[in-house]
This record gives structure tokens, C-alpha cells and sequence, in this order.
């Protein structure tokens, strides 16, 4: 098969998989090839440039910031938030991120790493916990640096 008509098959392939929203199976089928040839081709497909794939951030949501701050100060998990002129919306959205970031479960309470250390940040933290999680979830926040677990 030439050039042509190898990039030719990779956007068929593409198109039905990517654009039609065909199964690979089904792809496989309808082109008389086999499954672990249609994955081959979309790989191929990227790496010829064919098939780009683009993950669009939802406003509020800042991966590639977070992961050059990751990287930059060796840190684990970074979760930046939107700043406010208004500082108890300001502090709601930090409490809110600190207790899906931070919080885990383990032995039938909440344990969240000391990331506020006190003040109303610590006090904006407790109360989005306190949100979070059900009354059989144990109390709201404890300082259990121990924490290793992560929420989903």
C-alpha cells in the first residue's frame, strides 16, 4: 500500500472512530480489518498529526498552571482557585478546594492536612468539609497529618 492511500485508510479509520463515534469493533467491521489493526491506525493517526487530541479546561479549572506549580516546588497536588475582590467568597472557594483536595476518609472520620492553618481560612475549610460529607461520615475535620489516603 503507498503513502497515499495508508494516510488515506488512517482518516477513514479515524473519522468513523473519532466523528461517527464508531466502536473499534464496529470500525473493524465495516473496513474488513481487525480490531488491534484499527487501534494501530489511530495511533498512527496522532503521530502523523491526523488526529489531535485537545482537552478543553472548564472555566475555574487550571491544569496547566496547577502542574507547572507542581513541578516548580516539588509538590504532590496543587489546586488553584479563582480569586474574588470579596474575601468570604474568596475563602468559600479555598475551603471548598482544600476539602476535595486534602480530605480523606479513614477509621469512620475525616482527617484533612493542615493546609490552614488557622483563622478564617482554617474556619472556611471546616465548614466545606462540614459540607462534604455525611453525618456517618464521622465529625467534620481533624489535623491527622498522618492522612495518605486521597478522596476520589
Amino acid at each position: 500500500m503507498g503513502r497515499l492511500e495508508e494516510l488515506r485508510l488512517i482518516t477513514k479509520v479515524a473519522t468513523l472512530y473519532y466523528q461517527q463515534g464508531l466502536r473499534q469493533a464496529e470500525v473493524a467491521e465495516r473496513l474488513d480489518l481487525s480490531q488491534a489493526s484499527v487501534s494501530r491506525l489511530l495511533k498512527r493517526g496522532e503521530s502523523e498529526g491526523i488526529v489531535r487530541i485537545t482537552v478543553a479546561a472548564p472555566m475555574g479549572v487550571y491544569p496547566q498552571l496547577e502542574d507547572a506549580l507542581k513541578e516548580r516546588y516539588g509538590l504532590k497536588e496543587v489546586i488553584v482557585v479563582d480569586g474574588s475582590d470579596d474575601p468570604s467568597e474568596l475563602l468559600h472557594h479555598l475551603g471548598a478546594a482544600a476539602s476535595r483536595g486534602c480530605a480523606c476518609h479513614r477509621a469512620g472520620r475525616v482527617g484533612v492536612r493542615s493546609v490552614a492553618r488557622r483563622g478564617r481560612a482554617r474556619e472556611a475549610l471546616r465548614r466545606a468539609v462540614d459540607r462534604s460529607f455525611t453525618p456517618e461520615a464521622g465529625p467534620g475535620l481533624s489535623t491527622d497529618r498522618g492522612c495518605r489516603e486521597r478522596m476520589p
